[in-house]
C-alpha cells in the first residue's frame, strides 16, 4: 500500500462519515459505517465490539465502570478466504483477560496501538486469526458514552500486517477522534430510535390484540417483537399474583408449557426471578449456574440471563411484572451465545414502562372480576343460612311442639344472619362512595359501638366453633361520649372482629381470645384490638390495609374473605382524624387505632 497523505485521509474519512449521519438508524448503520472505515483505512481486519458492561450483574452493588464482556456487532477482513471460527471466543468473550481489558483504563486517550508482542502478553481471544493473516500491528479505538466521556461503550479494532500501514502516525490522533465522535453519537441516536420503534411495535401489538387477552399481547411480544432489537433463545413474562402472593407465568416462548401450572411460579426472593421481585432491579448475568430454575426448553443450556422488573406506574418500588430473556444470540453469527448488555437492558427498561399500564390496566380487571366473586361468595353465606332457617320453619309451621321449642332460635338465627349481610353490605359500600360522602354524626358510648360491633359477629363466631364469650372488652378508661357515625364505627370493629374469628388458630379452637381496651388522655384516644391467633407474617404488615390484598398466612389456612375489610376500617378511622396501624408477633397481633386529638370525635 502507498503512503497516504494525512490531510488526504482525514478529509476523506470524515466525509463519508458525515455523508451517513442522516442515514436510517438500524443495525445495517454500523456495518455501513464499519466498512467505509476498513476501506478508507485500508486495513487487514476491521471489527466493531460492544463492551457489556452488565453492571447489574450481580443484584448486589458492583463497581459500575468495571466492563465484563465484549460482543462482536460486525468485522471486516481484507481476505476473501476468511473462514470465521465456530468457538464462541471469536465473536463474545469476557474481558477478565485480552488487551481490550487494558483499553478500558484508557478512555481519556484518543486511540491505543501495539504491536504482537504486547497481544501475545495479554492474549488475544483468537490468536488462530491473528497467525494466519500474520497481523502486527493493533490499533484500538475506544467509544465513549456520549453523557460520560469515561465510560466506554464500544471498540474499534483495527488490525494491520507488518508492512501494511503506511498512514502517518500523526494521523491517528485526528482519525480516532473523528471516528470516536461519529460512534459516540450514532450509538445515542441508534437507542432513541431502538425506542421509538419499539414504542410503536408496542402500541399496534396492544391494538391488534386488545380483545385477545394479555397472554396473547405478551406472546406476539417475545415471539416476534422484541427479537426485531436482540435475538435470544428463550423468554418468559410473569405477573404478580396479590392473592396468591407470587408471581405466575402468562407467557413463553417454550409452548409445550401450561402457563396455568402453579409449579413455574416465583415467590418474591425465591431464585434469581424472584429476588427481581424483591430489589425492583434489573439482574444480568453470564453465569446460570442453577438450570432447574428456568422452566424454557432450549437448544442450548441456559447461560446467560437478562431480568428485567415491570414496575407498578403509581409505586416504583411495587413490581407488578417480570420479563426475562435467556441465552442471547450473538448478531453476527446467531448460533453463538452472547451476553446481554446494557443496551439491551436499556430497551426492554424502556418498554417495561409501557408494559406496567398493560398490566396494572390487567391487574385491575382482574382484582374487580375477583372481588366481584369473593363478595358474591361471602354474601351467598348469611343468605343461604337466612334460607335454610326459614325453610325449614315453613316445614314444621303446623308443628306446634317443634314451634314451642325452636321458633325463637331460629328467629334469632335469621335476624343475626340478617345483621351479618347488613354489615357486609354496609362495609362494601364505603369502598364505593366518595371522599366527600357526609358521615350522619351523633354522641355515641365507645362501649355502646363495640358491644353492638361483637353482637353483629354472634354467627360468625358460631359458624367458626369459637367461644364467643372469649371477646373480652375493657372500656372503663373512656368515659367520654364521641361525636361519630355509628354505623361507621360498628363497621370498623365489625371487621376487625370478623377476622379476629376467622383467622383464629384452628389447631386449638379453646385458645381463641379477643381482647378490646381502651384508653383517654387529655389529648387524645387509643383503641387496642388484640387477638392470639395466626398472625400477620413481617412481609406483609405494610400491605394488609391494600383493598383486595390477603396476607400469606390467610391464603394458606385457606379462610375465607376478600380481603377489603382492612381497607374499610383504615378509610373511616382516617376519614375521622385518626390513624391506624399493626404489629404482629404471631401473638398478639394488636390493631391500634389513635385519635391524637379528642377535638376530631369530641
Amino acid at each position: 500500500m502507498d503512503a497516504v497523505n494525512k490531510r488526504d485521509i482525514v478529509s476523506e474519512l470524515k466525509s463519508e462519515l458525515l455523508d451517513m449521519a442522516n442515514s436510517v438508524m438500524d443495525s445495517s448503520f454500523f456495518v455501513k459505517a464499519s466498512n467505509k472505515i476498513h476501506k478508507i483505512l485500508k486495513s487487514t481486519e476491521c471489527s466493531l465490539w460492544s463492551i457489556n458492561r452488565n453492571i447489574t450483574k450481580e443484584l448486589e452493588s458492583v463497581d459500575e465502570k468495571t466492563p465484563m464482556s465484549t460482543s462482536l456487532l460486525f468485522r471486516a477482513v481484507e481476505k476473501n478466504d476468511y473462514d470465521p471460527l465456530s468457538r464462541r471466543d471469536d465473536f463474545a468473550h469476557d474481558l477478565q483477560r485480552g488487551f481490550f481489558k487494558i483499553v478500558m483504563g484508557k478512555s481519556h486517550e484518543d486511540y491505543y496501538r501495539c504491536d504482537l508482542n504486547e497481544v501475545k502478553k495479554y492474549g488475544h481471544r483468537s490468536m488462530d486469526f491473528v497467525m494466519k493473516y500474520e497481523l502486527n500491528d493493533f490499533i484500538v479505538i475506544p467509544i465513549s458514552d456520549i453523557n460520560e466521556k469515561e465510560k466506554v461503550v464500544a471498540v474499534l479494532e483495527l488490525s494491520y500486517q507488518e508492512d501494511a500501514n503506511t498512514i502517518p502516525n500523526e494521523a491517528w490522533r485526528d482519525i480516532a477522534q473523528i471516528t470516536k465522535s461519529f460512534f459516540s453519537s450514532a450509538l445515542y441516536r441508534y437507542l432513541i430510535f431502538q425506542e421509538q420503534a419499539l414504542m410503536e411495535r408496542l402500541i399496534y401489538t396492544q391494538e391488534k390484540n386488545r380483545d385477545n387477552g394479555i397472554n396473547t399481547f405478551f406472546d406476539c411480544l417475545i415471539d416476534k417483537e422484541f427479537r426485531y432489537f436482540f435475538d435470544y433463545q428463550a423468554s418468559s413474562v410473569f405477573i404478580w399474583d396479590s392473592y396468591h402472593t407470587r408471581y405466575n407465568l402468562v407467557s413463553t416462548t417454550d409452548k409445550s408449557i401450561d402457563v396455568n401450572d402453579s409449579k413455574y411460579s416465583y415467590e418474591k426472593g425465591i431464585g434469581s426471578t424472584g429476588r427481581v421481585g424483591i430489589t425492583g432491579r434489573t439482574y444480568i448475568s453470564d453465569n446460570c449456574n442453577h438450570p432447574y430454575q428456568w422452566c424454557e426448553k432450549m437448544k442450548d443450556n441456559p447461560q446467560t440471563v437478562m431480568i428485567v422488573p415491570i414496575l407498578n406506574p403509581s409505586d416504583p418500588k411495587d413490581v407488578i411484572g417480570i420479563i426475562r430473556f435467556l441465552n442471547k444470540k450473538n448478531l453476527v453469527k446467531s448460533g453463538v451465545i452472547d451476553y446481554f448488555n446494557d443496551v439491551d437492558f436499556k430497551v426492554v427498561e424502556f418498554a417495561a414502562k409501557y408494559l406496567s399500564l398493560v398490566i396494572d390496566f390487567y391487574n385491575k380487571n382482574q382484582e374487580q372480576r375477583y372481588l366481584i366473586s369473593r363478595l358474591a361468595h361471602e354474601f351467598n353465606t348469611p343468605a343461604n343460612a337466612i334460607f335454610k332457617s326459614v325453610d325449614r320453619l315453613i316445614d314444621y309451621i303446623n308443628d306446634d311442639v317443634f314451634l314451642e321449642k325452636y321458633l325463637k332460635l331460629y328467629l334469632e338465627n335469621i335476624m343475626y344472619f340478617a345483621q351479618m349481610q347488613r354489615w357486609q353490605a354496609r362495609s362494601t359500600l364505603y369502598l364505593t362512595q366518595s371522599g366527600e360522602r357526609k358521615y350522619e354524626r351523633k354522641r355515641c358510648s365507645v362501649s355502646g359501638i363495640i358491644r353492638k360491633s361483637i353482637d353483629v359477629v354472634r354467627p360468625i363466631a358460631r359458624e367458626y366453633g369459637v367461644l364467643f364469650d372469649n371477646i373480652k372488652l375493657n372500656t372503663n378508661n373512656v368515659q367520654t361520649p364521641i361525636n361519630v357515625d355509628e354505623d361507621a364505627f360498628v363497621t370498623v370493629f365489625y371487621n376487625l372482629l370478623t377476622n379476629a374469628i376467622k383467622y383464629h388458630d384452628r389447631r386449638d379452637s379453646n385458645s381463641f381470645l379477643v381482647s378490646i381496651s381502651c384508653y383517654e388522655s387529655e389529648t387524645g384516644i387509643r383503641i387496642e384490638v388484640s387477638d392470639w391467633g395466626i398472625g400477620i407474617s413481617p412481609k406483609d404488615v405494610e400491605s394488609v390495609f391494600q383493598i383486595g390484598y390477603r396476607g400469606e398466612r390467610a391464603i394458606r389456612e385457606n379462610a375465607s374473605g376478600f380481603g377489603v375489610g382492612l381497607s374499610v376500617v383504615k378509610q373511616i378511622v382516617e376519614d375521622f382524624g385518626g390513624i391506624i396501624h399493626v404489629t404482629s408477633n404471631q401473638h398478639p397481633t394488636t390493631f391500634e387505632i389513635n385519635f391524637p386529638d379528642k377535638k376530631t370525635v369530641l
